[in-house]
């Protein structure tokens, strides 16, 4: 604290409060007799907010069950004060919460609250936004295959499946529960009951089904690329789809292992390609970031094939961060 009081210019400052763990002294500060008079003393986060910028962050608005708790977070959100401490002007105060239709625990906002703020109602991520995030927080330590089951059912929305009911003991399938399966997936965790426990019954079922879809190995594929195009939909349960989406995922786990031989899978590449280029798209989201490099490198010198692929890879190409 003295360090960012000293040099409050040197700062921006991110202030965390949950708001269900909070009591109205805790918003506005605490009284004080002093020469036969009451003052408040001012709270540390807000005297650092009064000097410099930030963002002063309330989470679960919409849980607080104490009417003074929202009494005094009117003053947080309207005046930028907190007691008689006024914040710095380029302090921005944000709230979240849930809806009471998704929690059992959550709470409509009094009017007056209301008329104090703006509200914004937040989608979940699509595919694309979970992997980037994935990506970009755990770089290559999760397992991609996560990324390619929800790929392949993407019109499934298996991204997030909440429960009719308010009240579960079962496990459900949200942004971070695929994010916890996808950590403990990469560190080995990869039985039956480990998915069920993660993104529950339904979904983990076919995403466990999905795991044991049954191809001809990456080496087969990469000696006889033909038969990526010649996969049918067969009477065990596994349609065409799950392969195609498990062989790219093969792919790119070989590519990783073999990075300095990356040309002899052009050959597999070319037959994904011909049966869709966004196959081909998702193997290179797929492939660690320090192999993306080098399969462009070797795409280009194939341009023969290529060519009008590249183009469409220009989009992910520029996903990835400056070296």
């Amino acid at each position: 604290m003295e360090e960012i009081i000293n040099h409050p210019d040197r700062y921006f400052v991110f202030v965390d409060l949950r708001l269900v763990e909070c009591e109205p002294s805790d918003l506005s500060g605490f009284p004080q007799k002093e020469n036969g008079w009451v003052s408040y003393n001012p709270l540390e986060w807000a005297v650092i907010l009064s000097m410099s910028p930030g963002v002063l962050f309330l989470d679960e608005l919409t849980n607080v069950q104490r009417p003074d708790v929202i009494t005094a977070a009117y003053k947080l959100t309207r005046d930028r004060m907190a007691g008689f401490t006024k914040f710095h002007d380029d302090v921005l105060v944000i709230a979240a919460g849930n809806d009471p239709e998704h929690s059992e625990v959550a709470n409509m906002l009094p009017t007056p609250l209301v008329d104090r703020i703006r509200i914004w109602k937040v989608e979940g991520p699509t595919v694309e936004e979970w992997r980037r995030f994935m990506e970009e927080k755990y770089t290559d330590e999760w397992e991609k295959l996560t990324y390619a089951f929800m790929k392949a059912f993407e019109t499934e929305n298996y991204l997030l499946r909440v429960p009719r009911d308010l009240v579960t003991l079962s496990n459900f399938a949200t942004p971070r529960s695929w994010t916890e399966l996808a950590l403990s997936l990469h560190d080995g965790f990869n039985s039956l009951d480990d998915i069920l426990t993660h993104v529950g019954g339904e979904v983990g079922q076919r995403f466990y089904a999905f795991m044991q879809t049954r191809i001809p190995t990456i080496d087969e594929l990469l000696r006889k690329p033909k038969l990526f195009s010649d996969f049918e939909d067969l009477k065990d349960g596994q349609g065409r789809l799950e392969k195609e989406y498990m062989s790219v995922f093969l792919l790119s786990t070989w590519a990783e292992l073999h990075p300095d031989i990356l040309s002899d899978c052009l050959p597999l590449s070319h037959a994904i390609y011909e049966v869709s280029k966004e196959f081909v798209a998702l193997l290179v989201r797929m492939l660690p970031r320090t192999i993306r490099l080098k399969y462009f490198t070797a795409l280009e010198q194939d341009k023969k094939h290529f060519n009008d692929l590249l183009e469409t890879l220009l989009t992910v190409k520029a996903e990835m961060p400056k070296a």
